[in-house]
């Protein structure tokens, strides 16, 4: 870049080029271009001084100077249209006095040894002082030779942001209106260095740390920093404040508010605290363009009360309450994609419905509900790049889920619903599309006025079918006044409704959407537990399952050496189906066994199951608390007979061997089956006779030579 006349030279400390020194501005060149001659802008009595050009030109080429671009003065190089009649009226006031002389004596002025005999010369015609002249003469240097450097410089005056000293004894300010009605001779005072202190203290103490109104902080103040001690009255200790014509009034204490503190974001984050000033109060300088550059790759979600009164499908006379509505919303188009309605707190269930219902086919899922659709009503469908979510039912497991659906999930910190501020605000769109409803809670509803609640009509399925309607509404005809468009969009003429944006985000090729199988997103989306592999079947909350790859693999058979557990996916709302998790992540399908247990439950979700399973639990619990007084009577029973019968066989009990008292037993069997049977019949029975063995008995502690021969008899 040249040397020109009003250039810029930044000189640079040679130990170290990254530090500037000094702005010098080029003034004027001599006329065999050897010299020139320039004022530096930092000094406040700088005045001109020539340079060789030879020493800039090799400043310039070792980095020593560098030509600056940028001109503080540059706000001077304004239209006349921009300025007040005032302050042209003075500029061009000072000009036509100096201007002559600027143009006369150019070169003189700008030399030191000719210039004091100018400046005599000006002082004498113009009865004007050698500090205004070179005032206005270092200006007109400074700002670049310009005209507009004479414009009067009232932006600096009053002294702003700077404290005045008041005079002793003159209150400052506008006198009270009492004071001006002859009402009080109280004039008020003035807030010196000490007062100024007091209430700086008690402003932060009292209103800054506290919930307190500003009129309730300023009565805390003044008993806390303006008192003369305390006295005892009735028992307690009261603060004695300063006199009427000593204390501050409520409006000094706010100045002292307004300077100190209401524009220091840390002081208003102590007062309304760091949520709200997030919400309400901090920089917006973001933009979501950049975090959304096409359809699909950023969705937020979430949840909130609906504020309508539904009634029972079972009984339309039961109201049961508020629903929870889910929103899922596209960053990028800001069109809503998907959204659920549940009568649950929000919970992984929720979100998993207004999941499916953002992957899935819109005209497939409307007709799920009842409602048919033309396929361009609705046009979102497939699996996003990331989804913004709340720090809450997208933990754990949930997070692992998407990831595996090679989703990324962010989820927001606690209290910043801001980070999602998209589907926040469509929540309002949502919810103002509802009033004129039956059954609609309106907040401004006061005491007396009729209770809406009452008024309810609608159910959970004609609540969803009136929301799909609402959102093919906003999606198709909400014009987004504010949306931030790109070239691109302004060349091809795009109107700014959600659709038209999503389909030109298609069109474009720009879009990372992802096709995948429904019925492997809904299986992967759903929560996982473990299963317990038994002889019985595949158990899971005490009902049992059978798969493929089980009855392939034998695994029933062999669970019956050693169980094991295996990894399995299951949908809260139906125990029908099981989900078993492979090796790969794929999912594949388990099935009730078809038993009367199994059958019990088929149709039911599993709340009621584990409802039934826990009161059976219960009651088990309770039969075994009980089970010893309901069994004192049948055991004390059954305890007797044997002892009666233990006291009858002692009576007739003869001596025997262990083979003697076995060997008959089958021909005792026969007769005590006769004896049995003539009772039955009402016969007389005739008791059996007890044969007498003809064989001989041996004692234990006959010859061995005895116990033989009777064995070779027997034998024979």
């Amino acid at each position: 870049m040249e040397l020109l006349n009003n250039s810029l030279l930044a000189w640079r400390d040679p130990s170290n080029i990254e530090e500037v020194q000094s702005i010098e501005r080029i003034l004027y060149f001599a006329s065999n271009g050897e010299e020139a001659w320039m004022i530096n802008l930092s000094k406040k009595k700088g005045l001109p001084h020539s340079r060789p050009m030879a020493q800039v030109r090799t400043a310039i080429q070792t980095g020593e100077a560098t030509i600056v671009t940028e001109d503080p003065y540059a706000y001077l190089r304004t239209s006349d249209a921009e300025l007040s009649h005032e302050k042209c009226q003075v500029r061009d006031h000072l000009h036509a006095i100096l201007g002559p002389y600027l143009e006369t004596y150019r070169e003189a002025l700008l030399q030191k040894s000719r210039r004091g005999a100018i400046i005599l010369k000006i002082t004498q015609e113009t009865n004007w002082k050698k500090k205004k002249i070179y005032k206005y003469l270092r200006r007109y240097w400074q700002s670049g030779q310009l005209r507009n450097a004479f414009l009067p410089d009232w932006h600096l005056r009053g002294g702003k942001n700077v404290t005045k000293t008041c005079t002793q004894g003159k209150k400052r300010g506008r006198p009270k209106q009492v004071v001006q009605t002859n009402r009080t001779t109280v004039v008020g005072i003035n807030v010196d260095k000490d007062m100024y202190q007091r209430l700086k203290r008690g402003v932060d103490d009292w209103y800054l740390k506290t919930d307190l109104s500003f009129a309730a902080a300023f009565h805390k103040i003044t008993t806390t920093q303006f008192i003369d001690g305390l006295e005892f009255v009735n028992g307690v200790w009261v603060p004695r404040p300063w006199s009427s014509d000593r204390l501050p009034t409520q409006r000094q204490a706010w100045y002292v508010y307004e300077k100190e503190f209401l524009h220091k974001p840390e002081a208003r984050k102590r007062k309304i605290g760091s949520h709200r000033w997030n919400l309400e109060e901090r920089e917006l300088t973001g933009d979501t363009a950049t975090l959304a550059p096409w359809p699909g790759s950023l969705y937020q979600i979430d949840a909130t009360v609906g504020d309508i009164y539904l009634r029972s499908q079972l009984d339309l006379n039961r109201i049961i309450g508020r629903p929870v509505i889910y929103l899922v919303v596209d960053v990028f188009s800001r069109m809503i994609v998907g959204f659920a309605v549940l009568m649950e707190g929000p919970s992984w269930m929720g979100a998993l419905q207004a999941l499916e219902s953002a992957f899935m086919d819109k005209v497939a899922f409307c007709k799920s509900l009842g409602v048919d659709i033309q396929p361009g009503a609705w046009p979102s469908a497939g699996l996003p790049e990331a989804i913004t979510a709340d720090n809450g039912e997208f933990l754990g497991y949930n997070a692992t889920s998407l990831n595996s659906l090679d989703i990324l999930l962010h989820n927001t910190p606690p209290y910043r619903p801001d980070w999602k501020f998209l589907v926040e605000c469509y929540f309002r769109t949502v919810q103002e599309k509802l009033r004129w409803v039956p059954g609609y809670l309106h907040p401004t509803r006061e005491r007396g006025d009729k209770d809406t609640r009452l008024d309810g009509v609608l159910t959970l399925k004609d609540l969803r079918q009136l929301l799909i309607w609402c959102i093919i509404q906003y999606n198709n005809h909400r014009l987004l006044e504010n949306y931030p468009v790109t070239k691109c969009m302004i060349r091809d003429d795009l109107d700014l409704y959600p659709s038209e944006i999503w389909r030109w985000g298609l069109s474009a090729n720009s879009s990372r959407l992802r096709w995948e199988d429904p019925k492997q997103i809904h299986a992967i989306l759903l929560p996982r537990s473990k299963a317990r592999v038994t002889r019985h079947g595949l158990k899971f909350k005490n009902l049992y399952y059978s798969c493929e790859t089980a009855r392939n693999a034998h695994w029933f058979s062999q669970a019956s050496a050693k169980e094991w557990d295996v990894e399995v996916s299951y949908d809260p709302r139906s125990p029908e189906v099981l989900y078993l998790v492979k090796e790969d992540d794929r999912m594949e399908a388990c099935t009730l066994l078809d038993r009367m247990h199994e059958d019990t439950f088929r149709s039911h979700d599993w709340y009621e199951v584990e409802d039934y399973l826990a009161m059976r639990a219960m009651k088990q619990s309770e039969a075994k608390l009980t089970e010893v007084h309901r069994a004192v009577v049948p055991r004390t029973m059954q305890e007797a007979i044997v002892r009666a019968a233990q006291e009858n066989l002692k009576e007739v009990q003869v001596p025997q061997s262990k083979r003697a008292a076995l060997q008959g037993v089958k021909d005792n069997k026969r007769t005590e089956r006769e004896y049995e049977r003539a009772l039955a019949t009402g016969q007389d029975p005739v008791a059996p006779t007890v044969e007498e063995d003809a064989e001989e008995y041996i004692g234990i502690d006959e010859p061995a030579e005895l116990l033989r021969t009777a064995a070779v008899v027997r034998t024979a």
